[in-house]
C-alpha cells in the first residue's frame, strides 16, 4: 500500500515538472515570437519547427493523462491566451472585422444605424490600422443591432478610436468565456441527469471545444459571432431543461428573441424549440414559445421592410456583395452543397493555418470530420428507425430527445445557409455558422460512444482525448506565434515584376463591388499601386485572367488629386503581372500610374 502511494506521489511529482516545463517551453515561444516581429527579422528563417510542435503535443498529451486537467484553470489559459490575441494580433481579422468595427464606430458617430446606402468610412478604420479607403455600401447593415448597440455603449466611454477597437475585441473575449463557462455548466447539468456518463472523460471533450482553433480566432475579434456563441449556449442549456424537467420555457424564448436580434441566421433554433416541444406534448407551450419568438424579432423584420424593402434585407446585400463573391455570375452547381457538408466541419478545426504545421491539423481535421458526420447520420438512421417501430414521436425518452433536437440543429444549420446560398446564388456555407451546433456534435458523438461501450477501452479512449486537446491547444499557441511573425513589413516587400504607363485603357467597366481590404490581414501576394492625378478619379482592377478563386474585381477604389497608393491583397502567388488589367473612366485625370506585384513569401 506505501508503495502504491509513493508511486502516484512521484508521478504526480512528474507531471507537475512536466507542465512547468512546458509552459516555460510555450512562454519562450512567445517572447521569441515577439522579439523576431519587433526587430523585423526574417521569421522563416527562425521560426520554430514542427518537430517543435510535436514535442508541445507529445508532453502536453503526457501531462493531461496522467493528471485530470482542471477546468477553471484551462479557462484562465484561455483567457491569457486570447488577451494575447487582443493587443498582439496586430491587424483586422479576415473575418470581416473592419466592417463590423465600421458598424459600431457609424452608431457612435450617427446616432442611428447603418443602412446599406451609407458609406463605409475609412477613417476610424485608418485610427486602428492604416491602409483603408472609403467605400460606398454599407453591407453589413443587413446585420441585427443587438452586439453593435450593447458595443457601441461600452466603446463610447472613450474618444479614443483604437482603444475602442480594443475594448470591443475585450468584449468579445468576456462573451466567449461566458460561453465556455455556460458549456461546462451544460455538461455538468447533463451528467447529473445521465446523460453523459463520465466526468473524466467529459473534462477532455470540454478543453477540446475550448480550444477549437476556429472558437479562438473567431471569438476575440470584434464580430457578433462571440454574442451569437453565447445565446446558443445558454438557450441549449435551458433546452435540456425543457427537455429533463419541463422547466426554462420563459428563459429559452427570450434567448431565442435575443439570438434572432443578434444573428438572424441562427434563427433556425425556433424549429428546434418546437420540435422538442411538440415531441413532449406541450402543444400549447409550443405554440405560446414561438409565437413570443415571432412577436418579439417582428420589429426587425418591419424596421428592414420599411428601410430595406424586404423583411431580412438580404436583397440590398446581394445587390453589394454579389460581384465579389460571384462576380462572374456562375450558377452554383448543386455537388458544391454535397461537398461543402465535410468542408464546412473540417474548418472548424483546420480554420487557423499553422506555420510549418498545416498539414497535420488538416489530418486532425480530416479525422475528426469523419467521426462527427458518421455519429449524425447514425444518429439520424437510429432515429427515424425508433419512429417507425414506435409509430410514434412521442415515445422518446428524454436522451433520445436531446439526440433528435441535436441532429434536427445541424440540419437546419446547413440547410439554412443551402437556401441562402440557392436564392441568392451566392456562396455563405461558412464553419463559423457550423460551430454553433458544436457541443450538439459533442452529444451526438458521447450518446455513440455508449453505445458501442468504448469505455470498455478507458485507456485508449483517455489517451486520445488527451492527445486531441494537447493538440488544439498547441495549434492555437501555433497560430497565434505564426501570424505575429511571418507578418513582414511593407519595406520588406520583394518587388516580383512592375509595369508602368504614362497614361491607362480609356476602357470602362460596369461598377461592382469590392471590399476595401488591409493588405496585412493576409500572407500571400499583393499588387500595389502608385499613381499621380491631376484630379480625383475612380479605379477599377480585373483580376479575372489570372483564374483565381478569390475575388476578380475590385471597383471603386479611389485615386485623389496627387501622389497615391494603394495595396489591394490577391493572396495567391503569382509571377507576373499577365491578366492583371487596369481601367479607369476617369483616366484623363491621371497623368502616370505604376502598379507591381510583390510577395511576402519570397523574400
Amino acid at each position: 500500500m506505501r508503495d502504491e502511494t509513493a508511486f502516484k506521489d512521484r508521478k504526480a511529482v512528474l507531471a507537475r515538472f512536466a507542465l512547468f516545463f512546458l509552459l516555460a517551453l510555450l512562454a519562450a515561444a512567445f517572447a521569441w515570437s515577439l522579439y523576431i516581429s519587433y526587430c523585423r527579422i526574417d521569421s522563416s528563417n527562425y521560426y520554430l519547427s514542427a518537430g517543435m510542435m510535436i514535442l508541445f503535443v507529445i508532453v502536453l498529451t503526457g501531462i493531461f493523462y496522467l493528471l485530470k486537467p482542471n477546468p477553471v484553470l484551462m479557462c484562465i489559459c484561455y483567457g491569457a491566451l486570447g488577451l494575447l490575441f487582443i493587443f498582439l494580433y496586430n491587424q483586422f481579422s479576415q473575418i470581416d472585422e473592419a466592417s463590423h468595427f465600421s458598424y459600431i464606430e457609424f452608431i457612435l458617430d450617427n446616432r442611428r444605424l447603418p443602412s446599406f446606402s451609407d458609406t463605409i468610412p475609412a477613417a476610424p478604420l485608418n485610427a486602428v490600422f492604416p491602409g483603408n479607403t472609403d467605400f460606398k455600401g454599407f453591407y453589413e447593415a443587413i446585420q441585427p443591432p443587438l452586439y453593435y448597440l450593447v458595443s457601441a455603449a461600452l466603446a463610447g466611454i472613450t474618444a479614443d478610436i483604437k482603444m475602442r477597437f480594443y475594448i470591443c475585441r475585450i468584449f468579445d473575449l468576456c462573451l466567449s468565456i461566458g460561453a465556455i463557462f455556460t458549456l461546462y455548466k451544460t455538461m455538468l447539468y447533463l451528467a447529473a441527469k445521465n446523460a453523459f456518463k463520465d466526468l473524466q472523460y467529459l473534462v477532455y471533450a470540454f478543453l477540446f471545444l475550448v480550444f477549437c482553433p476556429l472558437f479562438l480566432t473567431s471569438g476575440i475579434v470584434v464580430t457578433n459571432d462571440a454574442m451569437m456563441y453565447l445565446l446558443v449556449d445558454l438557450f441549449i442549456f435551458f433546452l435540456c431543461r425543457i427537455i429533463f424537467e419541463n422547466k426554462g420555457y420563459l428563459p429559452a424564448a427570450v434567448l431565442l428573441i435575443l439570438l434572432a436580434w443578434t444573428k438572424f441566421s441562427a434563427v433556425y433554433f425556433v424549429a428546434v424549440l418546437a420540435a422538442v416541444l411538440l415531441m413532449k406534448r406541450q402543444v400549447r407551450k409550443m405554440f405560446l414559445s414561438v409565437g413570443a419568438v415571432l412577436l418579439g424579432i417582428s420589429p426587425w423584420l418591419i424596421y428592414n421592410k420599411a428601410v430595406n424593402g424586404d423583411f431580412t434585407g438580404a436583397a440590398g446585400h446581394v445587390a453589394i456583395v454579389s460581384n465579389m463573391l460571384n462576380p462572374s455570375g456562375e450558377k452554383i452547381e448543386w455537388t458544391r452543397y454535397i461537398i461543402e457538408i465535410p468542408n464546412s466541419i473540417r474548418g472548424m478545426f483546420n480554420s487557423a493555418v499553422i506555420s510549418n504545421g498545416g498539414s497535420s491539423i488538416s489530418y486532425i481535421a480530416s479525422f475528426l470530420t469523419v467521426i462527427i458526420l458518421l455519429s449524425i447520420a447514425g444518429s439520424a438512421i437510429y432515429l427515424i428507425r425508433y419512429a417507425i417501430q414506435e409509430k410514434s414521436i412521442f415515445k422518446f425518452q428524454e436522451k433520445d430527445i436531446l439526440l433528435t433536437a441535436s441532429v434536427l440543429s445541424v440540419l437546419l444549420a446547413y440547410l439554412s445557409q443551402v437556401y441562402a446560398s440557392a436564392s441568392t446564388n451566392l456562396f455563405v456555407i461558412t464553419s463559423r455558422a457550423m460551430f454553433s451546433c458544436a457541443f450538439l456534435f459533442l452529444f451526438c458523438i458521447d450518446y455513440w460512444a455508449e453505445k458501442i461501450d468504448i469505455r470498455k477501452h478507458p485507456a485508449f479512449l483517455k489517451g486520445t482525448l488527451a492527445f486531441l486537446a494537447a493538440f488544439m491547444i498547441v495549434s492555437d499557441v501555433y497560430y497565434f506565434a505564426g501570424e505575429n511573425v511571418r507578418m513582414n513589413h511593407p519595406t520588406e516587400y520583394k518587388s516580383m515584376s512592375t509595369m508602368t504607363y504614362d497614361n491607362i485603357s480609356a476602357d470602362t467597366m460596369s461598377m461592382n463591388y469590392a471590399e476595401p481590404l488591409d493588405c496585412r490581414s493576409l500572407t500571400g501576394t499583393y499588387l500595389i499601386v502608385t499613381s499621380e492625378n491631376k484630379a480625383d478619379a475612380l479605379m477599377e482592377v480585373d483580376l479575372s485572367g489570372l483564374k483565381r478563386s478569390g475575388p476578380r474585381k475590385y471597383m471603386n477604389i479611389e485615386l485623389k488629386a496627387g501622389e497615391n497608393k494603394k495595396i489591394i491583397c490577391i493572396s495567391e502567388d503569382i509571377e507576373d503581372l499577365t491578366g492583371v488589367t487596369i481601367y479607369s473612366k476617369d483616366y484623363k485625370n491621371i497623368n502616370k500610374l505604376t502598379y507591381e506585384i510583390v510577395n511576402q513569401s519570397k523574400q
